[in-house]
């Protein structure tokens, strides 16, 4: 992910797992290596929410609530399908370990490897 002073950063896990749709996509996510310290293990066995489908944990809908789609517990500490240049608390593209809320990352990959 990079900043907008265009410093990049990652976080790697040698466990991510998405379940299939019937099981919600639910996340398992762990072993954390990287500089921008973890901020998905907050998101670790949740279940995929969206502004139309609220699986999260929180009593609201999370995906409504901060403009995206992602495996929100109650609600994030990473939300990297917020809204691009939302600087709203938790509204935009965060890594709360990094930048905190209310900071939008200029941009951010995700890519995963087969195993």
């Amino acid at each position: 992910m990079m900043d907008h002073e265009c410093v990049w950063k990652y976080a790697e896990y040698s466990t991510f797992n998405v379940e299939s749709s019937s099981l919600k996509y639910k996340l398992h996510v762990n072993d954390y290596s990287g500089n921008a310290e973890d901020s998905m293990w907050y998101n670790d066995g949740m279940y995929f929410s969206t502004y139309d489908n609220d699986n999260d944990a929180w009593e609201s809908n999370c995906g409504l609530k901060f403009h995206g789609g992602w495996w929100y517990s109650g609600c994030h500490w990473a939300n990297l399908n917020g809204e691009y240049g939302n600087t709203n608390y938790g509204e935009g593209i965060e890594w709360k370990a990094w930048r905190g809320h209310g900071y939008s990352m200029k941009e951010v990959k995700m890519t995963v490897r087969k195993p």
